[in-house]
């Protein structure tokens, strides 16, 4: 499958997903599905791929259910504070969720998107096993125990963005996919 990033309605970027294996860009260009006017929109979806958007709409069906105007956009590898800001201005009236991997970098890009909404941002730092976090406040925590509502709590972020994490043993939605795949 292919997947078609734009930036200003013009493609830059493709993402290609077949069998197991996903090539995702590292853009500022995103993709976008939505069945309703960006300002319509009561629910954004966030997530890095468009295979990772569409096994949470595969898997995780309540949200398609009822009245409530969805819409997904994958971000690519390396989201930035030009998409969000983007989106904050396009879909002044949807609550954002974030479908971001389960490991540290998908918990950090979590508390990343919160502070863009906010327009707001901190520098992350990775330092063995400890996470150091550079902002307005600044704390060290073990990764290990490192949380976006624990980064909340502690940043004192009132962020109303909400996380969804596949259950463990996965990474990201993506690999519902995978698993599908093998059997």
């Amino acid at each position: 499958m292919e997947f078609n990033y734009a930036r200003s309605g013009t493609i830059s970027e493709k993402e290609f997903w077949k069998d197991d294996v996903l090539e995702c860009p590292s853009t500022t260009a995103i993709w976008l599905a939505s069945d309703t006017a960006p300002e319509l929109a009561s629910h954004l979806f966030l997530g890095y791929s468009a295979r990772d958007i569409l096994s949470f709409a595969h898997f995780c069906t309540d949200w398609l259910i009822g009245s409530q105007s969805v819409a997904f956009a994958a971000l690519g590898m390396l989201p930035s504070r030009i998409q969000i800001d983007w989106f904050r201005l396009k879909f002044p009236n949807a609550k954002v969720h974030a479908l971001f991997g389960t490991d540290i970098i998908g918990r950090i890009a979590d508390c990343k998107v919160a502070l863009w909404l906010h327009q707001s941002d901190a520098e992350f730092r990775l330092v063995d096993d400890y996470l150091m976090v550079n902002g307005k406040l600044s704390f060290t925590m073990l990764c290990d125990q490192f949380s976006f509502d624990r980064f909340k709590r502690k940043y004192r972020l009132h962020s109303q963005m909400r996380t969804h994490k596949p259950t463990y043993p996965l990474g990201t939605y993506g690999d519902y996919f995978s698993i599908l795949d093998k059997s």
